[in-house]
């Protein structure tokens, strides 16, 4: 069956095959000799679920909760599961994921393959609560895959081309308090929120304005959050199938002048907001109930980047992006700044310092801005998220992944006929 796939950013859009799969033996059976790539939710701003004469095989009917050990604390589910039906089979137990993806309706077997990471576990990737994983190859068939071997860590982060993932295993975190107070504060700039999150020993992030004089250019609100000590009166999390993430407006709502105004209201409104306590979910789940947000970028696409600024270059990263800023002159809605600290490796996203995530309407200035910044990012070896980035090419992932031919060739090593790919994996050259 033939099938319209278009990315979150609306850079990618193809027809091409499509299996949806309710059974096991559906899985089993494909052996044409067409390229394979696993599709979850589609939350992916890239083409890494979808190419051209490639056959997206959907999962999502792969939703069992096949076992749970509250001794142990781990839960084994179906690789087509959504973080959202999880957390909520969790949450009726007392329990979490360690490491929670921005959006609910993101797929357990998305979150594995781009080794997800979080807002409120800086220390922490997806990789970190993987017990154990079952991956399906045409060739090769089932595997149990433990940590420590080799075709595991090419899995997690792998961007899906090591297989299907039928099932994970997961440790789970007993939960005694769900409630989180959340305190605002106005930082001046760039610098300012940057280090506010770096000193933080909460979890904590910041939004910025990137507009404005050099006097405004920066200015944003800086967020921590702590736990409240116990599960008190807190509004209960309901958000767990939220949809609607694509638009269907034909225009976007962020223009150079509405953004400014938009955010300059959200400024002041959050500079003198009181202290709130709301779901721990709710903080995780940061994309959740955002649906106006969303909508606002219309149906031409959300252009995405995500960076990890290192202290050792944060000075340096901040004045290129200004002068890029003022050069293009970039409508940017979100630049959010969170920490992160966890260890880089093969192709997953790593290393210690504090993510920049900028979100910006599809246009052509956007996108030559972006390509300008990813360009300045491996000027400074700044870690960049191959998952999250709209305009990454082969070219950038050789720069700031060292070992990028080791990566490949492991790959072509395991999969010999390169069954696995996607639209992404051609444009990186894997």
């Amino acid at each position: 069956m033939s099938h319209y796939f278009k990315s979150l950013d609306g850079e990618h859009r193809v027809y091409s095959s499509y299996l949806l799969c309710d059974r096991y033996r559906d899985i089993l059976s494909v052996n044409n000799q067409e390229p394979l790539i696993a599709r979850g939710s589609g939350l992916s701003p890239s083409d890494a679920s979808f190419g051209f004469r490639i056959q997206s095989i959907d999962i999502r009917h792969f939703d069992r909760i096949l076992s749970f050990d509250p001794k142990e604390n781990t839960v084994r589910v179906e690789g087509g599961i959504s973080i959202g039906d999880l957390s909520q089979f969790l949450l009726q137990n007392e329990r979490h994921l360690p490491v929670l993806p921005f959006h609910p309706q993101h797929t357990l077997g998305g979150c594995v393959a781009c080794n997800q990471i979080g807002l409120t576990t800086p220390n922490e990737s997806f990789k970190d609560s993987i017990r154990s994983l079952k991956v399906y190859h045409p060739t090769l068939g089932i595997q149990t895959l433990q940590p420590g071997e080799q075709l595991f860590d090419l899995t997690i982060g792998g961007l899906g081309l090591t297989g299907i993932i039928l099932e994970v295993e997961l440790k789970t975190i007993p939960s005694t308090h769900w409630g989180w107070e959340l305190k605002n504060k106005p930082v001046q700039d760039l610098v300012a929120g940057f280090f506010s999150i770096l000193r933080s020993a909460d979890p904590s992030y910041s939004w910025h304005m990137l507009w404005g004089s050099k006097a405004e250019y920066g200015r944003g609100i800086f967020t921590t959050a702590s736990p409240t000590g116990s599960h008190g009166p807190v509004k209960e999390f309901t958000a767990f199938h939220e949809k609607d993430v694509i638009s269907e407006l034909d225009m976007t709502l962020f223009s150079p002048t509405s953004t400014p105004l938009i955010q300059e209201w959200k400024y002041y409104k959050e500079k003198f907001k009181k202290p709130e306590i709301v779901h721990y979910l709710k903080l995780a789940f940061y994309d959740a109930e955002k649906r106006r947000y969303w909508r606002a970028f219309g149906n031409q696409g959300v252009l995405v980047f995500e960076g990890l600024i290192k202290e050792v270059f944060h000075q340096a990263f901040f004045e290129k992006l200004h002068k890029l800023v003022q050069r293009f002159g970039p409508t940017i809605p979100r630049a959010l700044f969170f920490k992160h600290n966890t260890e880089p490796g093969l192709l997953r996203f790593g290393g210690t310092g504090v993510v920049m995530q900028l979100h910006l309407p599809r246009n052509e200035k956007n996108r030559v801005f972006l390509n300008q910044l990813i360009e300045c990012a491996c000027e400074l070896q700044m870690p960049l998220n191959l998952a999250q980035n709209s305009c990454i090419q082969e070219i950038h992932a050789r720069k700031l992944f060292p070992d990028f031919d080791k990566i490949k060739y492991a790959l072509s090593l395991y999969d010999k006929d390169r069954r696995f790919q996607s639209g992404l994996s051609r444009r990186l050259g894997l």
